[in-house]
């Protein structure tokens, strides 16, 4: 049995909404799988942190890094989940 999705409301200014409308549109994905990814990248970028949060975030640190979990993703017609795309797209 999976366990119940809970939703969150955040309130993004113009700009915010604007980066990540277009985040999503160049990947096809729905505008909550950026968020998803973003907040698996900031996870990453702690855990490798020994749990410090150190900001600005520096990617590369985690782009050339071996993966916990595959954050790389490149623009696709499917949803792009965990670095692997699914054939079913965003609206599935």
């Amino acid at each position: 049995m999976s366990t119940p999705k809970k939703g969150i409301t955040v309130r993004l200014n113009e700009a915010e909404l604007t980066r990540l409308e277009t985040l999503a549109d160049r990947y096809r994905v729905p505008a909550a799988q950026v968020i998803r990814w973003a907040i698996a990248a900031l996870d990453e970028h702690v855990t490798r942190q020994d749990g410090k949060l150190t900001l600005p975030v520096d990617f590369t640190e985690i782009l050339n890094a071996p993966p916990a979990q595959s954050l790389v993703a490149e623009p696709s017609p499917g949803e792009i989940t965990s670095g692997k795309t699914s054939s079913s797209g965003p609206d599935s």
